[in-house]
Formats: C-alpha cells, structure tokens, sequence
C-alpha cells in the first residue's frame, strides 16, 4: 500500500511540474534570428539612456572650475567634466537604463543624487555633519 501510494505521490509530481505550452510565456522554439521574433512596437531594445544632470548654482561662490565626476552605483564612471559652481547648467550623458541613483563629486564634496526618469539634480553646498555637535 506504501509503494502505491509513494508512486501516486511521484507520478502526481512529475505531471505537475510540467509547463504549459501555450500562454503568454510560451516558447517557440522556431525562431532562428531577431527578425522573426514577435515582440510588442513599443518594446524598446535599448539598454542605455541618456540622462541629464542639472546643476544648480551656489551665489557668490569661486568662479574657479573643478572636477565633477558622475559613477553609478556600482562604481563605473560615467563622466568627468570640469564644471564652476557658480553657474546653473546641465550636462548630458548616457548611463544603464536601469540606473535610479548617481553618485555625483566635486571637489570633496560626495552625493547620492536620485534620478527620476531622465534627470537629475545636483547642488553643490556640502551636507554639513554636526552629529558631534551637543
């Protein structure tokens, strides 16, 4: 009676973990290059997208330039430019379709700058620590 029940049990198993063909899943496996593979027109193929990095400018500050570096959040860099904090501006550049959140450098100054679809804005006044302050 075990046996039996153990091989209900297995053959249960087996017909239930079997994927169903058709569906919005479904494989075909006859397609043998891009240009047969039925995909949705707006599908976008890309796997970059450029983004713009606003910048806003501090009054009365240095009209001396510095390096603004821009990586993502896995450390790549994406671009180097030498930039002044004295004037507004923006700088474009292309970055993973998935990035979310930039960390930007200028001088001494770090920042977690968050994008939100193509643009993103960075001020240049540095987070002030005054948690030893009492």
């Amino acid at each position: 009676m075990k046996k039996i029940f153990l091989a209900l049990a297995l053959g249960f198993a087996v017909a239930s973990c079997q994927k169903d063909a058709s569906g919005p899943g479904a494989v075909n496996n006859n397609v043998e290059n891009f240009t047969q593979l039925k995909v949705a027109d707006s599908f976008d193929w890309s796997t970059t997208k450029k983004i713009t990095l606003n910048l806003e400018k501090v009054v009365n500050a240095t009209n001396r330039p510095s390096l603004l570096t821009v990586k993502d959040t896995e450390g790549h860099t994406l671009i180097k430019q030498m930039v002044r904090m004295d004037q507004d501006g923006s700088i474009d550049f292309v970055a993973p379709s998935k990035t979310k959140t930039l960390e930007v450098t200028y001088g001494i100054t770090t920042k977690e700058v968050s994008v939100t679809g193509t643009q993103g804005t960075f001020d240049f006044l540095p987070v002030l620590d005054d948690s030893d302050l009492d």
